[in-house]
């Protein structure tokens, strides 16, 4: 090889004759790659560090990055040679004699390190670098302990890179025991693990003991206690990016906040990823966060979210998300795909596959956590056209799930054509205008927006009513305002607007059809000028204002209705600061929530409100639910889609189905789920409302609510619901003493979620009664067809107790469970089948579908009170089977056979003698005419079987003796007295009971009274006349409490009830 001599002559008093040839291992590795190092040790013991590139060393890169890594660089020389042809350039380092030792037995990871981060950079070049030469780490284990930082840096925002750097350098021998755990523990090479672990562990709590920093000592206790709340990683899988799955809350002692129980990090060089589930069986979306410092904290508020969300759904809650660490004007479509595909296909490293219904763990994968074959995805923000992607890579790893892996793909229900989630959200705020009796599909409504028309909820909700006055609007970066809008001719440019999409920004709205000094101006604009009519509309009078202060200015228009179809918090609490809602985006036009002038919200988005927000509005008089009660239908429309995926996916496989059929039946259903999901919004909105007035009578049962769910669910906690202590309760009532909706909204979530989970404890949901209601999840067309795939559902109980506790608590409210500490989980779940029993029996649900049927038809307070009635006889039913029938008699087949019995005496009263209830109206009319008759309707059957007596006779017996006694009329007094304190609650319902016993025990008694040859009715009378004496008193007492109309006092009625029970212990025999 030749010098050139020009060059070397220069180079001569600096070069070594070494230096003048390539090695033939250099030589060797420069044949198949651009790069090569090597260590020199020279005769004199000094160490030379030489670089080998195709390219040149730039000192500005090579010597932060040597700096880093530990060497101290004492002279740097650099040259060129030449080999077969080309150039070689040659930079020489000589090395400080600091750690000859650890530098000597660490160099082939430290060529690979330097290799790494100068030609294919995959670590940060940080001073944690060095660890390669104190602990001898790898690249690989310098990755995972990159990944165990930026895990740490989320899991305890307090923590900032740079400290836990520091300090796991600083105690470096810690840190390598820490990864030497993580080894011992994942390796799937190692045979014996458990006694060397548990010692390792030992060991580490020793080396911790030294260390008198306490903010040194957590941030290596968090890593220790992360990797033994670590139960999978696919670091040994040796792939792109490093996942690993926790228990974190087992962690809970460490981590402020209710955590997920599981929880999946993804670590990559070119961004970071996060998964949460608050239980095996859980689903949620994935958003791309540009959070980069908390988006962990982003997620977790999420998925709690989620969690209330999805009590209507299958699933518990769920949320994931990542963030890229490139400029996204610089990040181009494929890029972006391979990152998030990167990401999807580590979280299903992390979970198992389902091979002929057994688990399979994927390979060199070594699990400390049970069976995990349930993981679903969603798209979210920043992800909405990446479902057929996650799909694909479900299908190429042969997931079982398939394509039901990620809903809303090409395969799947467009959410956007559906226009589901809107559509749910205007269904729940509806609920304000039906007790308005206002028809917003026929009188006009005063709207103010956050959205433009090119978004789904937006834009699909603007076009549910042409009867919408949109006066203004906000989106990310426009203002619109139209002062006296045309309904009819703002809702054509609306939808021209919407199928414009893309160019559905405001700007594009046409300028002629936008009323007189109405405009549409930018966010960012320094001054507007305000025409005389947007002065009015606003209530200001000045003239300009900064983009910004018409923002404001907006959010404060009196309206009829807020609709948030967007993206950010805009309202806070007038006591939370911008620092306590995040979002830095809006913290400039945010307003609070007393500022608000609309008279109903709807949260079609997410987080537009914080919940103190919502508390203070309603407090104030406003109407709001919650944004996971309003925009609900989204997720459900998803997991419909999954569940009916899940069940056709069964005979795909058996090769009874092909992928177009399957995609074919499941569009087919596109319209009777879409039906089902709008109900669901229709019902939980009428729940709160219920439940509203239940608390504005009585608010003990909601208070023992939420003890109830406090102490049984990890997840519920008043703190971060807002729900003070019991003594400080007022703060989120409102001025008729009734709990806003937005607290009875998270207590009807997390009420449901622990009526699911106490029934999935038990035994019920595999008793062929709870079935019943599998079947009835789905519509009653697939039902039919697929009845054999959908009974070996692999979530069928799951869908069987998420029906029947939605079912109860929409209908029953949140106190169902009220009465849990004194009946137990057994009880309960009793309980439970008593409440499914009679509302069969009574045929209570056809009722209330014809109430409903009436919504604008009939007052809302009427409709209510018609509610109550149905619920208060199912009360009354379910408390005497509580009592008076063991577990193993409530038995759904052997009650509910004398359905068609009672339907039977139902129709026997002539038509002329039936009360009017609702004018018009024969069903509703004569069900509620025999409705206080039905709480005996229990009772009647287990009199008939006891007594061997004919059903029919009997229930007529004891309808007799509820007549003559009056009993319906003390009940009404009864269940209309507001206790005034525990103590009457507890009269009251003893009260109750005791009204029971006379009916029941007094028409016992005339069952064995009844003499040869007298009917029932008869041996009544004979009976009353044998005990003339007392029904007499009775009868006088009830006069009297009559000519009081009505009572305030619970011991008039009980006067009245022990006058009522003298009767039933005279002897006349």
């Amino acid at each position: 090889m030749d010098l050139d001599r020009k060059y070397a002559k220069a180079c001569l008093q600096i070069l070594r004759d070494d230096d003048l040839e390539l090695p033939e291992q250099i030589k060797e590795e420069l044949t198949g790659k651009n790069f090569a190092a090597q260590f020199i040790e020279d005769e004199e013991g000094d160490l030379f560090l030489k670089l080998y590139g195709t390219a040149r060393f730039m000192l500005t890169g090579v010597v932060p990055l040597l700096k880093n890594i530990g060497l101290e660089i004492e002279s740097e020389v650099s040259y060129r040679l030449e080999h077969n042809g080309k150039e070689i350039f040659v930079s020489r380092y000589k090395i400080g004699n600091g750690r000859l030792a650890d530098i000597k037995k660490a160099q082939k990871n430290i060529i690979e390190l330097i290799e790494i981060m100068l030609c294919r950079p995959t670590l940060p070049n940080t001073p944690l670098l060095q660890m390669t030469i104190l602990e001898n780490l790898s690249p690989r284990e310098l990755e995972l302990l990159y990944a165990l930082i930026d895990f740490e840096n989320q899991l305890v925002p307090a923590f900032n890179t740079a400290t836990i750097t520091d300090v796991l350098i600083r105690y470096h021998e810690i840190t390598s025991t820490l990864l030497e755990l993580f080894r011992l523990k994942f390796d799937p090479s190692l045979k014996r693990r458990k006694k060397e672990m548990e010692e390792t562990e030992k060991k580490i709590v020793q080396m911790l003991h030294p260390i008198t920093h306490i903010t040194e000592d957590m941030v290596i206790r968090t890593i220790f206690e992360t990797i033994r709340a670590m139960v999978r990683t696919n670091y040994f899988m040796e792939k792109e990016a490093i996942a690993f799955k926790t228990l974190t809350d087992q962690m809970q002692s460490r981590l402020k906040g209710i955590q997920p129980h599981i929880e999946t990090f993804v670590h990559h060089y070119h961004f970071s990823g996060v998964h949460m589930r608050m239980g095996k069986i859980s689903r949620g979306g994935i958003r791309w966060s540009d959070r980069f410092e908390d988006y962990r904290l982003e997620i977790r508020s999420l998925m709690l979210t989620q969690e209330g969300k999805n009590a209507i759904i299958i699933p518990r809650g769920a949320k994931g998300g990542f963030i890229i660490r490139e400029p996204k004007e610089s990040l181009d479509r494929e890029r972006f795909a391979h990152y998030y595909e990167t990401y999807i296909d580590a979280l299903l490293d992390m979970v198992d596959n389902l091979e002929d219904g057994k688990a399979v763990t994927p390979e060199k994968i070594v699990r400390y956590d049970d069976e995990d074959t349930y993981f679903v995805v969603a798209a979210d923000k920043g992800t909405s056209r990446m479902s057929d992607r996650a799909n694909e890579i479900a299908l190429r790893r042969n997931f079982w799930m398939g394509d039901a892996f990620a809903s809303g793909g090409s395969r799947g229900y467009n959410h956007k054509e559906l226009g589901i989630t809107a559509k749910g959200a205007i269904r729940s705020v509806e609920r304000f205008f039906i007790e308005k009796g206002v028809n917003i599909y026929e009188t006009p409504v005063t709207v103010i927006g956050i959205g433009s028309m090119n978004g789904d909820v937006f834009g699909n909700g603007m076009l549910l009513s042409s009867r919408f006055k949109l006066l203004a609007a906000v989106s990310h970066n426009e203002i619109f305002i139209d002062p006296d809008p045309d309904p009819q001719i703002s809702y054509e440019e609306r939808k021209r607007l919407f199928e414009a999409n893309p160019k559905g920004g405001w700007s594009h709205y046409d300028k002629k059809k936008i009323s007189r000094g109405g405009g549409v101006f930018r966010r960012d604009e320094k001054e507007i000028e305000l025409s005389p009519q947007i002065r009015k509309l606003i209530r200001s009078t000045r003239k300009s204002m900064s983009a910004e202060e018409l923002l404001q200015a907006v959010l404060r228009i009196k309206a009829d209705l807020l609709f948030n179809g967007g993206v950010g918090t805009y309202v806070k609490a007038s006591w939370e600061s911008n620092l306590d809602v995040g979002d830095k985006a809006n913290e400039n036009v945010r307003i609070d929530a007393s500022e608000l002038k609309v008279k109903a919200v709807c949260e079609g988005g997410n987080l537009g409100f914080t919940l103190p927000a919502r508390i203070e509005y309603a407090k104030l008089g406003g109407f709001i639910n919650l944004d996971a009660i309003d925009n609900s239908a989204g997720v459900n429309t998803s997991d419909y889609e999954v569940n009916l995926k899940i069940t056709l996916g069964s005979l795909v496989k058996k090769g009874q189905l092909d992928v177009e059929s399957r995609t074919d039946a499941l569009e087919k259903q596109a319209q009777m789920v879409t039906n089902r999901v709008l109900w669901t919004n229709y019902y939980q909105s009428l729940a709160i409302s219920l439940d509203y007035r239940r608390s504005c009578n009585d608010l003990l049962p909601f208070l023992q609510n939420i003890a109830i769910l406090e102490r049984e669910l990890p997840v519920f906690s008043r703190k971060q619901f807002h729900i003070p202590k019991d003594e400080k309760i007022t703060q989120i009532l409102d001025e008729n003493g009734g709990m806003v909706r937005p607290v009875l909204g998270t207590l009807l979530s997390y009420t449901k979620i622990f009526l699911k989970q106490l029934i999935l404890k038990s035994g019920f949901p595999d008793e062929a009664f709870a079935q019943e209601y599998l079947l009835k999840y789905f519509p009653k067309t697939f039902a039919a067809i697929y009845e054999d795939e959908i009974l070996i559902h692999p979530l069928r109980r799951e869908i069987a107790a998420t029906v029947i506790a939605n079912r109860i608590i929409n209908n029953a409210g949140i106190t169902f469970i009220s009465d849990y500490d004194e009946l137990g989980e057994e009880k309960m779940v009793s309980k439970v089948k008593s409440y499914l029993i009679c509302n069969q029996l009574f045929g209570s649900n056809d009722i209330r579908y014809e109430i409903f049927r009436n919504d604008y038809k009939l007052e809302a307070q009427k409709q209510y009170s018609l509610l109550f009635e149905i619920e208060n006889t199912l009360a009354f039913s379910i408390s005497w089977m509580m009592r008076h029938m063991p577990p193993d008699q409530i038995d759904a087949p052997a009650l509910l056979r004398y359905r068609s019995d009672l339907a039977s005496l139902m129709e026997v009263a002539p038509e002329e003698s039936i009360r009017v209830t609702v004018e018009g109206e024969s069903r509703i009319n004569r069900f509620f005419h025999h409705l206080p008759y039905l709480k005996f309707t229990i009772a009647a059957i287990i009199l008939h079987e006891k007594n061997h007596r004919p059903f029919n006779e009997t229930a007529r017996l004891m309808h007799s003796v509820i007549k003559r006694l009056h009993i319906n009329e003390i009940l009404e007094a009864l269940e209309s007295y507001r206790p005034k304190n525990e103590q009457e609650h507890t009269i009251k319902k003893q009260l109750g009971e005791f009204i029971e016993f006379a009916v029941t025990s007094l028409s016992e008694k005339v069952i064995h009274y009844q003499r040869k040859g007298e009917t029932m009715e008869e041996a009544l009378d004979s009976y009353l006349h044998d005990c003339e004496e007392r029904y007499m008193v009775l009868q006088q007492s009830f006069e009297n409490f009559l000519q009081q109309n009505g009572t305030e006092k619970i011991e008039e009625i009980a006067l009245l009830v022990n006058t009522l029970v003298q009767i039933t212990l005279e002897n006349p025999l």
